[in-house]
Formats: C-alpha cells, sequence, structure tokens
C-alpha cells in the first residue's frame, strides 16, 4: 500500500490530478481502516479495532471539514 502511495503521489505531482494534501490525508484514513480491519479480524480480545475506528473517524472527519473550507 505504502508503495502505491508513493507511486500516486510522483503521478499526481507531475500530472496534477489532485492536492497533494487530498491524496496524504486519504492515505492515512485507508492505512488506519486496513489496521483497523486487521485488528478486529485477527486481535478482537485486545479491542484495539475500536481507538482504530475512532482515529480513522477523526481523520475522515478532519478531511472533510478542511477540503469543504469550513475549518
Amino acid at each position: 500500500m505504502t508503495i502505491a502511495f508513493v507511486l500516486f503521489l510522483v503521478l499526481d505531482m507531475i500530472f496534477m490530478f489532485v492536492e497533494p494534501y487530498i491524496v496524504s490525508c486519504l492515505f492515512l484514513v485507508a492505512a488506519i481502516l486496513l489496521k483497523g480491519i486487521d485488528e478486529w479480524k485477527y486481535k478482537q480480545e485486545t479491542k484495539e479495532y475500536i481507538t482504530s475506528f475512532v482515529q480513522m473517524g477523526f481523520f475522515l472527519t478532519a478531511f472533510v471539514l478542511l477540503t469543504s473550507g469550513i475549518v
């Protein structure tokens, strides 16, 4: 996933599809989401997946507020 992120970021810098901060925020949300799914599937007894999903919700909310211009 990191290789795909770096590749897309380099292509985005060359062709300017979207702003780089959008790519970075989406990568962060996707990484936390995959981490939370992994924790939920393989380590349910520790309940660490709850904090990952809350963290993902926080970053997604912050991303939407920043891109919409509210904050």
